[in-house]
């Protein structure tokens, strides 16, 4: 369900870093009075809103969907509220900055446009691994998995799902397990734009 925070974000993030730079269209944006945090700042939101989008529409017709079936019949329940929906909602926005964070530093450190793109697609596969290794090997749930981006979101949902109370720290803690990788990518990627070689693409 929280997949597309990186996928709708991809061609988003990677066409206004890398290819831009090919198009030479980002020596024009560097020559505006604007300090390399800003112009990196408004391509990280811009991409991330995407994923914002993509991800609460999803959830949305999700619990929809979910909460027509008769999921009891089957030996499982949603038992997701409008109030829980909306949390789950607003601890999964820093998700989908965080994507876009990754794809942007990413993109930075690539040579072409056609390399920022593959690793991009390979980076985006990463953060599913956590969840998989879980499912896999049936873990219960465990406090660390509320640090390990996406890996939280799922459980969060997982967890209310089956109508347990949780409280507010599993919410703080993925809230802040993928905004704060989310703003050192984005100061790895200001930092980047700060160099000349990569500018001129030398």
């Amino acid at each position: 369900l929280f997949f597309p925070a990186f996928a709708c974000c991809l061609s988003a993030a990677v066409d206004s870093t890398a290819g831009e730079r090919e198009r030479r269209s980002m020596e024009v944006l560097m020559a505006q009075p604007l300090r390399p945090w800003e112009l990196i700042g408004g391509k990280w939101l811009a991409a991330g809103i995407l994923g914002v989008i993509a991800i609460t529409l999803e959830l949305v017709l999700a619990h929809a969907i979910l909460s027509w079936l008769p999921l009891e019949e089957v030996g499982t329940s949603w038992r997701v509220t409008s109030v829980d929906l909306a949390l789950i909602c607003l601890a999964a926005v820093p998700l989908s900055l965080l994507a876009a964070a990754v794809h942007i530093a990413m993109a930075m450190n690539a040579r072409s446009f056609k390399e920022a793109q593959t690793t991009a697609n390979i980076v985006m596969l990463v953060p599913m691994i956590p969840g998989l290794v879980v499912s896999m090997m049936e873990l219960k749930t465990a406090a660390w998995m509320y640090a390990v981006p996406m890996l939280s979101n799922q459980t969060l949902l997982g967890e209310v799902a089956k109508g347990q109370d949780l409280g507010p720290m599993p919410y703080a803690v993925t809230f802040l397990s993928c905004m704060l990788p989310a703003l050192a990518a984005v100061a790895f990627a200001s930092w980047r734009l700060r160099s000349e070689r990569y500018v001129l693409a030398v």
